[in-house]
């Protein structure tokens, strides 16, 4: 039988197509809830009409979102605690709230005499070889080094050379750099503000925990 996948989501420049999990699916995620390379698999990859193509840790993060929400109907609650009137409430939680796409398309960063060109990045099976057992900082400088497609319009450089370039940089010029970097790249805005539905006080929380994302019968 033929897969369709009829959930877009647009990562940058780059339009994904998806769909729901399916009862094989589960089956999956349940038999490799204990293999985090192989759950990771079963819970996006497998949904997605391209199954090569590489995502960065946001983007990931990105598409799980997507594809949980539009594949369950327990919604995910939150209890808070007013701080105004300290009266206790329930809030059900909207994807397109506390999950909100970020990104610019510019592609170029400039800063000083250095420019880099920046691109989806292409090899998944290298990229994510370079992640294992490495820090989240350094896992940040590799995603931004497989992502550079020419340095100062130069495009045979190849990781190593490209490590190198960077690691000779001054240290507030790479600062700059990376803080374009952060700027254009994708990234999820996690915060949101909540009304009180006593008292009307809103307070911005950020949604970094996200209960029941599965529901309980699943057992992970």
């Amino acid at each position: 039988m033929k897969e369709i996948y009829p959930l877009t989501a647009n990562l940058k420049n780059k339009k994904i197509h998806f769909r729901k999990w399916k009862v094989k699916d589960k089956k999956e995620i349940l038999k490799n809830k204990d293999n985090p390379e192989k759950l990771k698999t079963a819970l996006v990859y497998n949904c997605l009409k391209d199954k090569n193509i590489v995502l960065t840790k946001e983007e990931y993060k990105y598409l799980l979102l997507q594809i949980r929400f539009a594949s369950l109907k327990e919604n995910i609650v939150y209890n808070f605690e007013c701080k105004n009137c300290k009266s206790e409430f329930e809030y059900i939680a909207n994807i397109d709230e506390i999950a909100k796409p970020k990104f610019s398309k510019e592609n170029l960063i400039t800063v000083g005499e250095h420019t880099f060109e920046m691109q989806r990045i292409q090899n998944r099976e290298f990229y994510e070889n370079s992640l294992l057992n490495v820090s989240e900082a350094e896992a940040d400088l590799i995603e931004f080094i497989f992502s550079i497609k020419s340095y100062n319009s130069d495009d045979v450089f190849g990781f190593e050379e490209l490590n190198e370039i960077i690691n000779d940089l001054d240290i507030d010029i790479f600062s700059e750099i990376f803080s374009e970097w952060n700027r254009i790249k994708f990234r999820i805005d996690n915060v949101h503000s909540v009304k009180c539905p006593k008292c009307s006080h809103k307070t911005e929380y950020e949604f970094d925990y996200l209960p029941g994302f599965f529901p309980e019968s699943w057992d992970i």
